[in-house]
């Protein structure tokens, strides 16, 4: 995968998966290899495959990197809800192991957005901030910002003015992309795109995942 020679990389992961079938990252490590390769459809399978046959041995953290592979998918396939919801199981679960883990509560938050489930989203946010997530609250901030925007361009094309909203546009992101748009964070927009966020944008949006 270093070297880029993503084709030996899949070759090799899936037959780590054939000798340890059990190994959570194993399987997020080919889902990688996989999406390198642009094979989505098998990407995806692997993931399946790591949500029902290893993860549940594993750790929270291995449901935590589970929940990071399924989002950070759609940054590269479209914003499928699917995708989106299984997210979800995946953080729930890592989070009904480790409650405190405040990175986790704002991550899923923000999966809880993308979704537009947006009750859930203000509520994981609010548990982030109790446990001391530095970036929870403005998330929080930013998307009741972006509800009142979407609010006030609805009532304007009520009353006939016509246009749109930054919330409208952030809307049609998924996953980490969607936060830093929320923030105002053109540049890391594009980084997450090119798939080089920097350490600062990890440490305030989220972790792609890079298991291997």
């Amino acid at each position: 995968m270093k070297v880029k020679r993503y084709e030996d990389a899949v070759r090799a992961f899936k037959r780590a998966t054939e000798i340890e079938p059990s190994k959570p990252n194993y399987w997020n490590n080919l889902a990688s290899a996989y999406r390198e390769t642009r094979q989505f459809e098998l990407a995806v399978a692997a993931l399946d495959s790591n949500m029902k046959r290893a993860a549940p041995h594993g750790t929270w953290e291995d449901w935590h990197n589970l929940e990071i592979a399924y989002r950070n998918l759609g940054l590269m396939w479209g914003n499928e809800r699917d995708r989106q919801n299984k997210a979800v199981i995946a953080f729930r679960q890592s989070l009904k192991i480790n409650p405190r883990n405040a990175e986790g509560w704002n991550s899923l938050g923000a999966t809880y957005e993308t979704l537009s489930n947006y009750d859930e989203a203000f509520r994981c946010y609010k548990q982030a901030e109790a446990l001391g997530n530095p970036y929870a609250r403005k998330n929080s901030d930013n998307l009741k910002a972006a509800l009142a925007a979407a609010a006030a361009a609805a009532a304007n094309m009520r009353s006939g003015g016509g246009g749109s909203s930054g919330g409208d546009k952030c809307r049609s992101y998924s996953g980490l992309v969607a936060v830093a748009c929320y923030q105002g964070d053109g540049g890391a927009i594009e980084r997450y795109h090119k798939n080089q966020p920097t350490q600062e944008d990890q440490r305030k949006y989220g972790v792609p995942d890079r298991t291997y």
